[in-house]
């Protein structure tokens, strides 16, 4: 079996084909390509709007949370070391010194003033 084609039909053929359905499957493309780039783009937005604002209403549940009574007493608490009195001062003799003994009673009597 023969085909006879003319080449008039021939081309007619090729540019309906070039220039009707090649370009609707390339607009269809990328229009479809350019939708789905602009969808996620909305969605990543609303990610982000919603991310603010739980982290607005983290903090914000932090704020009402706060107590300052606790808070103190639990920082006293972890260090209560650094807000506690030293130890006093306890004067020992070096090697039998003589004098040491009368300036300790003086520091007794006197209550830890200063000796020079």
């Amino acid at each position: 079996m023969t085909y006879n084609v003319s080449g008039g039909t021939l081309n007619l053929a090729l540019s309906v084909y070039l220039c009707v359905n090649v370009t609707q499957m390339m607009d269809f493309g990328f229009h479809s390509t350019l939708s789905r780039a602009i969808l996620t783009q909305v969605s990543t937005d609303n990610n982000v709007l919603q991310s603010r604002q739980a982290c607005l209403d983290a903090v914000n549940h932090q704020l009402r949370d706060l107590d300052q009574r606790s808070d103190k007493q639990a920082f006293l608490e972890a260090s209560g070391q650094l807000f506690s009195q030293p130890q006093l001062f306890e004067f020992q003799p070096h090697r039998g010194d003589d004098v040491s003994c009368q300036c300790r009673r003086l520091c007794r009597q006197n209550g830890v003033s200063t000796v020079y």
